[in-house]
């Protein structure tokens, strides 16, 4: 059953993000008045099918991108489609921050209590600027801070998301206490940077992820990401079921298991009328992610949770905010 719709409402982006994993090709493309009104259809048969499901209890509508408030207009509709009909359900925006305003969210005030915001920050100012460069020259991070305001003030569920490598751990320390005083978190998801032009070994992942864990207790932070879905072995309930509950589609009416595919021409479906009662993609999921060294890194986190963290040793409430895949 897909009980997480995932949208890519488009691959652009005010951000250059240094490791971006979208092609550069691709991150200009922006949906035509043709793909909005499919959108638009795409939520109305998506929630004709969870209210036809017996099974379906809380089903979930994700944003993710480029970046979904380049489309405030169109999110804002889509959500509040899904939210009428599901008012128990959740939306989350993946985001970097810097483009929310009052203006949107006085569009969905009435239904903060189920939409949740995973803004990306990477550290403070000179670390976060220095890899988030946005377009027009401004400061990412403060941007993104004054949207992280912007929503506490008027009572929307905020959370925050690192991309983890050599750089970023070394303020690792300084954002969590950034982020107690001035935020008053106490939780962050780290995700460790994939991408291909900064290649790191497994072992140096690990030992990444070792240091954020040490520092995270330190802070009395508590930490998810999607480094815990290689757990699965040993916390089934956070088994990666990409493609089989979840789907994403994206700006060019291409569905797949998850956006590691996304510019992959061998991937996906191309559908404008979707079988969502019919629609398994896991096999993309199976190829990806099924891998040595997916498998070493889930066997570490694993015994050094056992060692020295044993309560990340089973699902929290954390895991099931960032995950829509579990």
């Amino acid at each position: 059953m897909i009980s997480s719709l995932y949208i890519i409402p488009t691959m652009n982006c005010n951000c250059q993000c240094r490791y971006c994993y979208i092609p550069s090709e691709q991150k200009n493309m922006q949906p035509d008045v043709f793909f909005i009104e499919i959108l638009k259809d795409f939520i109305n048969q998506y929630t004709s099918y969870m209210m036809q499901n017996s099974k379906a209890k809380q089903p979930q509508l994700r944003f993710i991108g480029g970046e979904p408030y380049l489309c405030s207009d169109l999110i804002i509709k889509l959500t509040t489609i899904f939210l009428s009909a599901f008012p128990d359900s959740i939306t989350v925006f993946n985001t970097n921050g810097t483009l929310i305003n009052k203006r949107s969210l006085d569009v969905t005030l009435k239904y903060k209590k189920n939409i949740y915001h995973i803004i990306s920050m990477d550290g403070l100012l000179e670390i976060h600027d220095s890899r988030r460069v946005l377009k027009n020259g401004m400061s990412a991070f403060q941007k993104a801070v004054n949207g992280i305001h912007l929503l506490l003030k008027n009572n929307y569920h905020v959370f925050l998301n690192m991309v983890l490598d050599e750089e970023s751990i070394d303020g690792f320390s300084d954002l969590c206490d950034f982020i107690k005083s001035d935020f008053g978190m106490n939780s962050i998801s780290v995700s460790l940077c994939s991408s291909t032009k900064y290649p790191m070994t497994k072992d140096k992942k690990f030992s990444l992820l070792e240091k954020t864990y040490e520092v995270a207790e330190r802070k009395s932070i508590r930490i998810s990401g999607h480094h815990r879905l290689h757990l699965a072995e040993y916390i089934p309930d956070l088994q990666c079921r990409a493609g089989e509950k979840s789907i994403i589609v994206n700006s060019d009416g291409k569905f797949h298991a998850c956006q590691r595919f996304i510019s992959n021409p061998h991937f996906g479906i191309n559908s404008y009328a979707p079988d969502f009662q019919n629609m398994n993609l896991s096999a993309e999921r199976e190829h990806q992610c099924n891998n040595g060294e997916n498998i070493y890194l889930g066997r570490k986190l694993y015994e050094l949770y056992k060692n020295y963290y044993p309560e990340y040793l089973s699902k929290n409430d954390f895991d099931s905010i960032i995950f829509g895949v579990i």
